[in-house]
């Protein structure tokens, strides 16, 4: 039996979850919400492979807490650190698993402590079958750790909350420096401590992003002037820190875009010295998990920014804090940069790329399903340099003169047919794949793909198709100058600069398909569609604010509203909102499944049913009023702003106007003084094949709609252009000369 367990004398609960028998303990106020965390139960509890990389799992996302709970990118934070089989962990704050699962596949005997009783009933149903994992259900704060026990101890989003659960301690830090030398005290001699946690003056911060813990824009740069128990802290307020905790030797990892969905981890030491160390962060958007981020500066060039600077990683989003006595801890932490899987892709086409400070190679391993080390797959020498994709979105951003950009272009293709002369073309022969050395000479790496030889326009097509979902934000100037309204667009002018208009970017599409087919897990958008998105539309994820608001009236007060935040995708959503308990009797209902600000993003929806309950004590439901099928809840909603789209085999409702509205009647009342109105609606993003089709037209149409207007306003021009030019010929000296002598000489003519 675990240690933590017998010193705390905690009992098993009878499903595997040791917590102390105070039931005051299970009052945990930290929560994804009710409707979150019934969804998690239900994936897990119908799961068959609850691995860390579950494909099963992966594919059951809907939203940003089901991601965060599901993805198996969770364990990227992980990933490239080499912490032993067999290894004692304390993880503290374990949520619903996701992270204690990939330890627990590692090998590694975890205690997994979890305030909440209904996450770590989710944390023990994502490790159930291993033995090897324990999970106490208690707060970390009332317990006591035992001495020299552990050889990690985990902090994973979790110190930021320390106060908030220790409401006794004088200040922020003050907490977050007593619960570290805790931890301090219960590792064993060389023990470490992970810490991972959001950086307060963070890039995405200093940009306008809304502050993750409490949803206001620069409350952390701020300084958290109105805080209420929730803190983070910068670099150089962590070094305090940790000289004040006992800790002999820190070193921080800087884990890209951020550490809840981690891409790209650069080290301390690399950052610092390494002059292009930004370019692994291209194509890397951070994330504001309130609102969506679109940010002044692109964010590549402000990273390129930051490392001439010398304080890339100051800046960084988030920080991976390592603590511990032992002074090879540089040793553990030894990788300058390590590219982690998406996970887009199938599991057998996923990879793990880096490079450690004393190696002169980078490494391409497998990334060692279920908790297997990977396996060496390919090396080959680092080399120094820029990026050609990055030179590229430099030509666009910076110099106003779009010859810079083509004759960036027309390099990058002569280099291209070159190469065909000489070998086969591999698909993955693209500018971000090619470093320009300090010499200007092209050289390639990376060729993951290089069995699948292509022709020089598919692969220029790729080239500029990747190059334009990566950088919408640097290009969007670009095509305003030529009036390129979509990706599509985009492409086809890079083609006639190229001299190669005989060429469509439409006709790669089917190529490119049966690619990502062949390479992707799943497809959201088929790259017809990807064509057709507007090079203005934001790349980044867009989040919605579906809003309920209820009345005892015909008229609505803002007030009387609840707004839910979702991040749409291809499955079913079930909203849930909570009424106020005040509210007794329930008239009319007024709901706005987008945006008011933008309801282009997502202006095509379903509504499949509709329920107002009566929820009492024990969580016990009664339905009052009901509306199940589609066509059922059109036929008794008043609509505004809301129009039916016919689009292939499916219909659906779209909006058409700034406020689509759905209004109900259910005239219902509580019968009971404990229970309180909830209202579920089950609400579906279409992202169809007939959905992405239509958007696809829509888009397509839109574009070429542009386009006539604006060779209307050139016409336009021309013509007042004309006018003011004749104006100006008729006043002139000579014309008027002329006149005069036409008037002189006999038949000739009259007038002007």
């Amino acid at each position: 039996m675990s240690k933590l367990i017998s010193v705390n004398s905690l009992e098993d609960d009878g499903n595997g979850i040791f917590s102390h028998p105070d039931s005051a303990e299970r009052d945990f106020a930290y929560s994804d919400g009710d409707a979150a965390e019934r969804y998690l139960h239900d994936v897990l509890k119908n799961a068959t492979d609850l691995s860390s990389d579950s494909e099963e799992l992966q594919l059951a996302i809907r939203d940003w807490p089901s991601e965060y709970h599901l993805s198996p990118r969770r364990a990227n934070l992980l990933r490239p650190l080499p912490i032993e089989r067999g290894a004692r962990v304390l993880e503290l704050g374990c949520g619903c698993g996701a992270i204690t699962r990939y330890l627990g596949e590692a090998g590694c005997d975890v205690d997994a402590v979890e305030g909440s009783a209904v996450r770590a009933r989710l944390a023990r149903m994502r490790c159930q079958e291993l033995d090897n994992v324990s999970v106490v259900q208690a707060n970390f704060n009332r317990l006591s750790l035992p001495r020299h026990e552990y050889d990690y101890a985990l902090l994973i989003g979790v110190a930021e909350y320390a106060r908030r659960f220790s409401p006794s301690a004088g200040s922020d830090r003050d907490a977050v420096v007593d619960l570290l030398t805790r931890i301090h005290g219960s590792l064993k001699p060389g023990g470490r401590l992970l810490v991972a946690i959001e950086n307060r003056a963070g890039m995405k911060y200093l940009h306008g992003a809304h502050e993750d813990h409490y949803s206001l824009r620069f409350v952390g740069i701020d300084d958290y002037s109105e805080p209420a128990g929730i803190r983070t802290y910068t670099r150089r307020e962590w070094r305090g820190i940790a000289d004040d905790t006992g800790f002999s030797h820190q070193v921080v990892l800087y884990p890209f875009p951020d550490y809840k969905i981690p891409t790209v981890y650069l080290g301390e030491t690399y950052c610092e010295r390494d002059a292009n160390a930004w370019c692994h962060l291209e194509g890397i958007d951070s994330t504001d998990y309130t609102f969506l981020f679109d940010p002044y500066i692109p964010e590549t060039l402000t990273w390129q920014g930051y490392n001439a600077a010398g304080v890339l990683g100051d800046m960084a989003n988030s920080f991976m804090l390592v603590l511990s006595d032992a002074d090879n801890l540089g040793d553990f932490a030894a990788m300058e940069f390590c590219h982690l899987p998406d996970f887009r892709r199938k599991r057998t086409h996923c990879t793990v790329v880096s490079k450690t400070r004393d190696d002169d190679m980078v490494r391409r391993y497998s990334i060692g399903l279920g908790g297997d080390a990977g396996k060496e797959i390919s090396h080959e020498r680092y080399i120094e340099g820029v990026l050609l994709s990055a030179l590229w979105a430099r030509s666009i951003m910076i110099h106003p003169d779009p010859s810079r950009f083509h004759a960036r272009l027309r390099e990058y293709a002569a280099f291209v047919e070159d190469r065909a002369s000489r070998q086969p073309l591999p698909i993955d022969l693209l500018p971000n794949n090619i470093v320009v050395d300090a010499h200007g000479a092209y050289r390639v790496f990376d060729q993951e793909w290089d069995g699948d030889a292509v022709d020089s326009d598919y692969l220029l097509f790729r080239a500029l198709l990747t190059f334009a979902n990566h950088h919408h934000a640097a290009i969007r100037q670009f095509a305003r100058r030529y009036e390129l309204y979509t990706v599509g667009g985009f492409i086809r002018h890079a083609f006639r600069v190229l001299g190669r208009a005989n060429r469509t970017a439409e006709e790669f599409c089917e190529r490119e398909d049966a690619f990502q087919q062949r390479v992707l897990l799943e497809r959201t958008e088929d790259t017809a569609a990807l064509l057709a998105a507007p090079i203005a539309e934001n790349a980044i994820r867009a989040f919605l604010y579906p809003r309920l608001a209820w009345s005892d009236s015909e008229r609505f007060d803002d007030d009387h509203e609840i707004i839910r935040t979702l991040s749409p995708g291809p499955a079913p959503v079930m909203l849930e909102y909570s009424l106020p308990p005040e509210v007794r009797a329930l008239r009319h209902l007024r709901f706005r499944p987008c945006d008011e600000n933008r309801p282009q993003d997502h202006g095509f929806f379903n509504i499949d049913a509709i329920h107002v309950l009566s929820v009492g004590a024990g969580n016990r439901d009664d339905t009052l009023w009901s509306l199940d099928g589609e066509e059922i809840v059109l036929n008794k909603a008043e609509l505004s702003q809301v129009g039916l789209v016919q689009a292939g085999a499916e219909r659906m409702l779209g909006a058409t106007g700034d406020r689509p509205t759905l209004t109900f009647s259910p005239r219902v009342s509580l019968a009971s003084d404990d229970s309180r109105f909830v209202v579920r609606i089950s609400l579906r993003y279409s992202q169809t094949r007939d959905y992405r089709l239509a958007r696809q037209d829509f888009l397509a149409k839109e574009a070429d709609l542009r386009q006539r207007i604006a060779a209307l306003e050139r016409s336009l021009e021309h013509a007042r252009r004309a006018e003011g030019e004749l104006e100006r010929i008729k006043s002139s000296p000579t014309w008027r000369l002329l006149t005069a002598l036409r008037r002189r000489i006999p038949g000739g003519r009259r007038g002007a």
